[in-house]
């Protein structure tokens, strides 16, 4: 007798769960439950990475806020020891500096050299 030459179909992986066997379960929902962990941390560290630029941009502003804040009154303390200067010695004196930052060690040492 001839047996008939059909050929084999290899079976695929993931069978329906109604022939499935005991253990397919099981490794459906190990790979279904890792896989909402994966979800899940990519969801957080998006929320995270959110919160920390929404973070950065109040602290920026505050920054400049704070700086706009400081150079005005710079600026006023600047233009009351020249007013002060002017009343005292009748001469305008030297100009007051830039709007920069006038602490800088230059002028530290500046004044260090006069006393």
């Amino acid at each position: 007798m001839l047996r008939s030459r059909r050929s084999r179909q290899p079976s695929p992986l993931a069978r329906s769960t109604a022939g499935a066997g005991s253990g397919d379960f099981h490794q459906y929902r190990t790979a279904r439950r890792n896989e909402q962990f994966r979800l899940e941390r990519m969801d957080r560290e998006a929320e995270e990475e959110e919160k920390q630029r929404v973070y950065e941009e109040k602290q920026r502003q505050r920054g400049e806020k704070c700086e706009e804040r400081s150079a005005k009154k710079r600026q006023k303390r600047l233009k009351k020891k020249a007013n002060r200067r002017a009343a005292k010695g009748g001469a305008a004196g030297p100009a007051p500096p830039a709007a920069d930052d006038s602490d800088s060690d230059d002028a530290l040492a500046g004044k260090a050299d006069l006393d």
